[in-house]
């Protein structure tokens, strides 16, 4: 049985978002959707950094649907205030 979700999250250059895998599941889609006004980095299985983590910039989004990790997904603004970004993440 598939199951979803999608909910919208702050975050900040000094407040990390974790988002973890499913317990006993697998995860099948991962949607980061940065609808801020400031690019955003994200990383999985480690927290980004200034040299660590891709960047999706301000509009953009990150997609997977074919093999998503399966690891707690890391995610940071850019800006001391806070960023609204959509985050969704499907899973069996």
């Amino acid at each position: 049985m598939a199951r979803d979700f999608t909910m919208t999250v702050n975050v900040r250059l000094d407040r990390v978002f974790e988002m973890k895998p499913p317990k006993g599941g697998r995860r099948t889609y991962l949607l980061i959707d940065n609808t801020s006004a400031a690019a955003i980095k994200y990383e999985h299985g480690t927290s980004p950094s200034d040299f660590l983590g891709e960047t999706i910039p301000s509009g953009g989004r990150y997609e997977r649907d074919n093999k998503p990790p399966q690891s707690v997904i890391f995610i940071r603004g850019s800006l001391l205030t806070d960023q609204l970004i959509v985050v969704g993440q499907g899973f069996e």
